[in-house]
């Protein structure tokens, strides 16, 4: 009987940021994007026959049929991370993942693969979403751990607790950070990672795409049959990922100083120089906003995707930077839903000024600032919302009328402490900049909005944003 089989990382971003040295979270990337060819060939080295994505969509309504040129696995699709592959028998997917989670030990200490598989039917819808089910539960199950295995004697790597088990050009390494070090060594030199570890202002980005498990949805229709559901499965992993949220011809400062970190399917990182965070995450956005505009699916979607920011200082914990940057995502999500419902760019941000760590709904509430913030910010047209539009006219306002950085500084300052000295100080910045009260209201309409845009402003002002 043929089985349908899910593989997924888990905690794929607490594995690839469990390290502050980006050439290790750079190699840590790059061995998550190499995991699904590795599990192809743990499985030929355990005797079994594969058979790889070639380019063909064609699949047979029998979904045993696939297994006519003497195939024991068959891999159907890949996207986001995950990959989907088709078993001759449940066997034949226990051989392969002993011998993959065998490969993965030894060569990517740290990575925990996440398995999953149901027996067929002649009904891929029904497959697919028993699949999804069983997964739900496994996710739910599974305790995520990593091995210590420190002895009394052991050397400790004091950044991840992990005991030292090699030197590598003079820097002393645990397993994982071997492993990863050694992958990014067999890339071609890049400035980009080793110079990152130099600068003192980061950030990190994080973007994921709207809606995706709808469009899969309205994309099959009323479609069950696997030579329909396979064929439409393939085109939308592979479209998505090659025209719809790829970097590939998105136009980001020349000068940027950056490293992505994963743009895999509809989900990016990006590790940068805080100055340029704005400017890439608004160009990536943008550029998913209108692609594509050729297309082999039957159905034509609009693409649109979300993204956080978080900003902070070099040498504070990447895996804690990554987390809140990912729950800003999830803000500009839940800002763009109650605005537009399915699709838009949104952006929310945080800079992290100490060393609170947590969940970012948790910390705002912690330091007050959750009703003194205008964010998240709109990016891909106008309207009631703040929108970054109005953040650059903001900025430029202040400039025309000769509003100083300290102006600024104080402005944002006093807002945060109390709403009312934050009007006070408005009002005495408008009395010294005829003008400038009328060009507020007539960008903002009321003053708190002016006030909450302002605050915004003046987190990211001395970085240039906007």
């Amino acid at each position: 009987m043929p089985f349908l089989a899910h593989y997924t990382i888990r905690s794929k971003q607490a594995y690839i940021f469990r390290t502050n040295r980006m050439k290790e979270i750079s190699g840590a990337s790059k061995l998550i994007e190499e995991a699904w060819e590795l599990l192809f060939s743990a499985a030929e080295d355990a005797g079994l026959s594969v058979k790889r994505l070639d380019g063909n969509d064609d699949f047979p309504h029998d979904p045993s049929k696939a297994f006519s040129g003497g195939f024991n696995m068959v891999d159907l699709f890949r996207g986001g991370g995950n990959d989907t592959v088709l078993f001759d028998s449940r066997d034949s997917f226990v051989i392969a993942n002993r011998a993959f989670t065998g490969r993965l030990l030894r060569e990517c200490p740290g990575m925990t693969s996440l398995a999953v598989g149901v027996e067929t039917s002649l009904n891929y819808k029904e497959d697919y979403e028993r699949l999804m089910e069983a997964l739900d539960k496994e996710k739910n199950r599974m305790q995520m751990s990593v091995s210590r295995a420190m002895m009394p004697f052991s050397q400790m790597d004091r950044s991840t607790f992990m005991p030292i088990t090699n030197i590598y050009k003079g820097d002393q390494l645990s397993a994982e950070a071997y492993a990863k070090r050694k992958r990014y060594d067999r890339e071609p030199k890049e400035r980009s990672a080793a110079a990152l570890d130099q600068e003192p202002l980061l950030a990190v980005i994080h973007a994921d795409g709207n809606n995706m498990g709808v469009k899969i949805r309205d994309l099959l229709g009323s479609k069950t049959d696997y030579n329909d559901c396979v064929p439409l499965m393939r085109r939308f992993t592979r479209e998505t990922a090659e025209k719809v949220f790829s970097r590939e011809g998105i136009e980001f400062p020349e000068e940027a100083n950056m490293r992505w970190v994963i743009n895999s399917g509809d989900d990016a990182t990006v590790v940068c120089e805080a100055k340029y965070a704005e400017q890439i995450a608004e160009a990536y956005l943008t550029a998913i906003s209108k692609r594509p505009k050729e297309t082999s699916l039957d159905i034509k979607f609009i693409y649109s995707a979300c993204a956080g920011i978080c900003i902070f200082h070099n040498g504070f914990p990447f895996s804690s930077a990554y987390s809140i940057a990912e729950d800003a995502c999830s803000s500009a999500k839940r800002s763009m839903r109650s605005a537009e419902g399915t699709d838009g760019a949104w952006i929310d941000f945080h800079f992290i000024h100490n060393g609170v760590g947590g969940n970012l709904d948790d910390i705002r509430e912690e330091e007050n600032t959750k009703d003194r913030m205008a964010r998240p910010i709109r990016i891909d047209s106008e309207g009631n919302a703040l929108t970054a539009g109005k953040m650059r006219k903001l900025r430029s306002l202040f400039e025309e009328y000769g509003v100083t950085r300290t102006n600024i500084k104080t402005l944002g300052i006093e807002w945060e402490k109390n709403k009312g000295d934050g009007k006070r100080e408005l009002s005495r910045v408008e009395f010294r900049a005829p003008g400038l009260k009328k060009e507020l209201i007539n960008l903002f309409g009321k003053e708190d909005a002016a006030m909450k845009a302002i605050y915004d402003l003046s987190e990211v002002f001395d970085i240039e944003w906007f």
